[in-house]
């Protein structure tokens, strides 16, 4: 099983910080964290880092989740994945569910904190009661692994698909794979092609492989579930926007 930051087939990075904070509200009675959310979006994360560094100080779930982000990345701070930890440990006791999968994240590689997975597992549970799909499907592979908590494929593949009806591609493809081989769930061609046609058009990293599992699975279906499965998929596509009309 592969455990590389960001780009595995569950764990990744909630956020970084080209993308920082876009799930994030804003501290509505700091002006300062506002400047440092500019300040990020410009590209100045050593100013970033300034503006939120008092407000962490001061309580600010956002501001801590976001000064961790900066110390596990790197960007306007040194690297510092201990300090990240710390920051990311408050904002997740603040009930910030981003900085929950993250600390659960660095407890699965051991970075900043020790190593452990029931950590791990009691940070996304708490991210997932939240509604993270993220950390439901980071979760999902805990149970599937049996690492931190019993192994339970059935649990892994509810919360999977919890993850995977969210919109989470990796889970999509986990949960497409359970069906293929009948692990948690009962063996299902249609549902198993379903998921993996979603998965590869979600454009994350197992999409070829997504795709091509999709089309082996095609060959097993009959002409009647593969009409039903596309017209299952045609309600999950995002609509194609028309175009214009001819003048």
């Amino acid at each position: 099983m592969r455990w590389r930051r960001r780009t595995t087939v569950i764990f990744y990075l909630v956020l970084v910080v080209g993308s920082l904070l876009v799930f994030l509200p804003l501290a509505k009675d700091s002006d300062e964290f506002a400047r440092g959310l500019a300040a990020a979006e410009a590209g100045d994360h050593a100013a970033a880092a300034a503006a939120w560094a008092p407000l962490a100080a001061a309580g600010y779930p956002q501001a801590q989740f976001s000064l961790a982000v900066l110390y596990e990345t790197g960007r306007g701070v040194a690297r510092d994945p201990a300090t990240a930890a710390l920051w990311y440990e408050k904002a997740a006791h603040n009930g910030i569910a981003e900085a929950q999968v993250n600390l659960g994240l660095l407890h699965t590689a051991g970075s900043g904190v020790a190593r452990s997975f029931t950590e791990a597992a009691r940070w996304f549970r708490l991210a997932a009661e939240q509604g993270s799909a993220e950390g439901a499907a980071n979760l999902g592979n805990l149970y599937l692994h049996g690492q931190g908590v019993a192994r339970d494929e059935a649990r892994a593949a509810a919360l999977f698909e919890r993850a995977a009806q969210a919109g989470n591609a990796l889970a999509q493809f986990q949960l497409a794979e359970r069906y293929r081989t009948g692990s948690g769930r009962p063996r299902s061609p249609q549902l198993a092609y379903q998921w993996f046609t979603l998965a590869a058009d979600s454009g994350n990293e197992l999409r070829a492989t997504a795709a091509r599992r999709a089309a082996a699975l095609a060959s097993e279906l009959t002409p009647e579930e593969l009409e039903a499965a596309e017209r299952w998929l045609a309600t999950r596509r995002p609509a194609k926007p028309r175009a214009a009309p001819q003048r």
